[in-house]
């Protein structure tokens, strides 16, 4: 035991070998491998498989393919060896030459410098344009529209526009193709410098002598093609038979003193830039019974006129002459269908022009039904007056107060 201690080095202690190199250079333990391969570190698996058997052999009477037969001629031995032919190199060996169809071309593998291209070509979708699609998505949207069209004309009502909205309608788009018909007005070019050339007179217009007489809804309409008859009381009466009535008087009584009148249709072609000393137009306000109050007569011009004093002034005859003559008193309920009739924008600018509602035809149909000749009188009174001059003042002139 004592011996053993004494074989054994102190804890740190270096033997003769370690004194001899310098200080801090003794050499550290060797480190084991590092490895995961356990037949490294444990040896080889004794459970290994065992290595494949070998192919078999061919049978006795199993047919062998030969490049050539033993017993070939002598030139084929010949160009074997002029051609050196190996010995593991035979025709029935050779690899199998490329396919030629496109789509195994398409699996092959880009050169090296056509990589990029081939793998873009690769990844690049295929657009293709369905055309039986597209044709049954075009067949839904026309056959939606069509039902759309159909549920809209179901819905819509047959009274989607009143009455008197179509014959404003009508008559509107009568005097636009009027207009339109018109021939265009000569105009007559000024002289840059009238000291060096001579500027021709301007032809004065003839002396006007015509009145203009319309007899409310005569003729046809003419969209229609129809008679209107305007307003019509239980018992068939209607405010064109009173009007025509009427208006056939007024044109006699001018007649009488020496002028020259014209009685116009409610849509007479003449009546296309007309040009007259004064224009009026006869119609009868409704059969309906409105109340008590609903009588008497209306008179109203163009509320957009060229000539404001002279539709005033005729106005204003007209209102004094007309009470003065039947007795029937003036209804200020002037509406917005007379100040815009469209008679007014049919006629040329300039030429007076008034509309009047003679009475009503439910509590003033005696008057106008008995009395025609005395309401031509009234009409006829108020338009000498206008064309002698005797316009009464502005401020015994009734005021009318127009209604929507």
């Amino acid at each position: 035991m004592s011996e053993e201690r004494r074989s054994r080095r102190p804890l740190g202690e270096r033997d003769e070998e370690e004194r001899r190199l310098p200080f801090g250079a003794r050499p550290r333990p060797p480190r084991p491998p590092l490895t995961t391969n356990a037949e490294v570190r444990e040896g080889p698996d004794p459970t290994a498989p065992y290595p494949p058997p070998p192919a078999p052999e061919p049978l006795a009477d199993e047919f062998t393919p030969q490049d050539e037969p033993s017993d070939a001629p002598a030139a084929i031995r010949a160009r074997d060896s002029r051609h050196r032919v190996a010995a593991g190199d035979s025709i029935l060996k050779r690899p199998r030459p490329e396919l030629s169809f496109e789509s195994f071309k398409e699996d092959a593998a880009p050169s090296d410098g056509n990589a990029e291209a081939g793998a873009a070509t690769a990844v690049r979708p295929v657009v293709m344009i369905r055309f039986g699609v597209l044709a049954r998505s075009l067949g839904v949207m026309f056959l939606t529209a069509a039902v759309v069209a159909t549920l809209f004309t179901w819905w819509t009502p047959s009274t989607f526009m009143s009455t008197d909205s179509l014959d404003q309608l009508s008559v509107a788009l009568a005097t636009q193709a009027r207009q339109a018909a018109a021939p265009p007005a000569a105009t007559t070019p000024t002289a840059p410098d009238e000291a060096e050339v001579a500027v021709p007179a301007t032809e004065l217009p003839p002396e006007l002598n015509n009145i203009g007489i319309v007899s409310g809804h005569r003729g046809v309409h003419p969209v229609s093609g129809l008679p209107d008859p305007g307003a019509t009381c239980p018992d068939g009466l209607t405010e064109a038979e009173i009007n025509e009535a009427v208006a056939q008087r007024v044109v006699e009584l001018l007649r009488g003193h020496g002028y020259q009148v014209d009685l116009l249709d409610e849509f007479d072609p003449r009546l296309d830039n007309y040009r007259a000393l004064a224009m009026v137009s006869i119609h009868a306000d409704t059969c309906d019974y409105i109340n008590d109050y609903a009588t008497g007569f209306k008179v109203a011009s163009f509320a957009d006129s060229q000539n404001p004093e002279g539709d005033r002034q005729l106005v204003s005859c007209l209102v004094e002459q007309y009470a003065g003559t039947t007795g029937l008193s003036f209804h200020p309920s002037v509406t917005y269908d007379m100040t815009q009739y469209h008679t007014f924008r049919e006629i040329a600018p300039g030429t007076p022009g008034a509309i009047i509602e003679i009475g009503f035809m439910y509590l003033d149909r005696e008057m106008l039904t008995d009395h025609p000749d005395v309401v031509a009188l009234g009409i006829a009174r108020g338009i000498l007056c206008y064309l002698r001059g005797e316009a009464p003042g502005a401020e015994n002139a009734p005021t009318a107060t127009p209604l929507p």
